[in-house]
């Protein structure tokens, strides 16, 4: 009698350990998905801005070959950009707002947020005052370079 109470018991425990081992994994790797995006989005970033400054007087979306980017390296079908005065925005759609802010953060620039209203709000300050172009949509990461 007892040892079938001490099985049950043990299972339960198992089951709650095994649950919580499950969500630790899945958190960990949603983590590092965040990281990753966030970081090519920066490299994705970086050539696109070299693209604007060199380009003050266009306006626009830079094509992959006219922003120099190696045919090596693969944009994410998620990322764009828009080109204006010399100034990149590069965009994507995040998940959810609390991913976005989170890849924000994992950019480390001090110009990466989410767009609201037109306006940037970056994490942990809020909104910045940084207008943002129309064609950058509301809810979207944008790096600002």
């Amino acid at each position: 009698m007892y040892g079938m109470g001490f099985v049950m018991a043990f299972l339960t425990l198992y089951m709650l350990l095994m649950t919580a081992w499950v969500n630790m994994i899945g958190a960990s790797a949603t983590a590092q998905r965040i990281t990753l995006e966030a970081e090519h989005m920066a490299v994705y970033s970086s050539f696109v801005s070299q693209y604007a400054q060199a380009n003050s007087g266009y306006t626009g979306s830079v094509s992959d070959a006219s922003a120099g980017i190696p045919t090596w390296f693969k944009r994410l079908g998620t990322e764009k950009n828009y080109v204006t005065g010399g100034v990149a925005y590069i965009y994507s759609t995040p998940t959810t707002r609390a991913e976005g802010l989170a890849q924000a953060r994992a950019i480390g620039a001090n110009v990466a947020g989410i767009v609201d209203s037109g306006i940037l709000t970056a994490p942990g300050q809020g909104a910045t005052g940084k207008a943002i172009p129309g064609a950058v949509p509301n809810g979207s990461l944008v790096i600002v370079r």
